[in-house]
């Protein structure tokens, strides 16, 4: 928050016995100053495997931050199916690990 108005927010989200981090926003006025990866590893820090699916061009960010590219086979099965829904929808996403 910056003069109680929210300026990023991240989503860790429990699925079964694992996390998913469902979704990064920076107000487009505050992106590229950092928020976004202090937000992500201040998330990272509490959890010991988080999955992800950035935007393909979102990868290198992630891959700074300690992700790794993983591919949709190698997911738990919950994860699979979402996996398979949002690339259905046509969303150009790549499945990441963090442990």
């Amino acid at each position: 928050r910056e003069n109680n108005v929210i300026i990023g927010v991240a989503k860790l989200a429990p699925i079964n016995d694992l996390w998913f981090l469902t979704g990064v926003y920076i107000d487009s006025e505050q992106r590229g100053q950092g928020i976004g990866s202090e937000l992500i590893t201040q998330l990272c820090q509490q959890k010991t495997t988080i999955y992800t699916f950035p935007y393909a061009h979102l990868t290198a960010l992630y891959q700074e931050l300690g992700f790794l590219n993983t591919t949709s086979d190698l997911l738990p099965y919950e994860l699979i199916q979402r996996f398979d829904a949002y690339t259905k929808q046509g969303r150009n996403i790549v499945a990441m690990i963090k442990q």
